[in-house]
């Protein structure tokens, strides 16, 4: 890895960090560069602008999320129903709640504001769908994506409740 894509890669670690603790309500462009330890200059040498930054991060999100998920026992195939347990599970377990949050003020912010939020959304949905279909004992590629999309949508419902307190399932 060069100094160049070493530096780029701590940055976007950083701003991670920052977006996951404040939010995107506060990731301004000064905001995400003294999260970043640098100046907002400094940031556009390495990135082309905000939405790139904001890009970026949320590629290193997901790939967090994914390393969360992958933590611990492998989750061997299995039904629906016990999959979403063990999801369920798994993200209480592990610290993921901050990460959840902000998934779901990304998904608001892509049906509120578009871009570059929609795109972010869509591809972390993607790879949660992939993750989650790839776990599946569900003979029949068509009922196994169908059945992964179940799963996501009841695992946002699950955190959007436990968000607004109503505890857990």
């Amino acid at each position: 890895m060069g100094v160049e894509t070493d530096k780029r890669s701590r940055l976007i670690a950083r701003m991670t960090d920052h977006v996951v603790q404040h939010g995107l309500a506060n990731s301004g462009l000064r905001a995400l560069a003294r999260s970043a330890q640098t100046s907002d200059r400094m940031l556009l040498y390495y990135f082309s602008d905000k939405n790139d930054i904001l890009l970026a991060v949320f590629r290193h999100l997901a790939d967090r999320i994914e390393a969360m998920l992958d933590q611990g026992p492998p989750i061997a195939p299995c039904g629906p129903d016990e999959l979403l347990t063990a999801l369920w599970a798994r993200s209480q377990a592990d610290g993921l709640q901050p990460y959840l949050h902000l998934l779901i003020e990304l998904a608001a912010a892509s049906a509120r504001h578009g871009e570059p939020y929609r795109g972010a959304a869509k591809q972390i949905a993607d790879r949660f769908h992939g993750w989650i279909a790839s776990r599946l004992a569900i003979d029949g590629d068509r009922d196994r994506q169908v059945s992964a999309y179940r799963i996501m949508a009841m695992l946002d419902g699950l955190a959007v409740l436990k968000a607004v307190g109503k505890g857990q399932p």
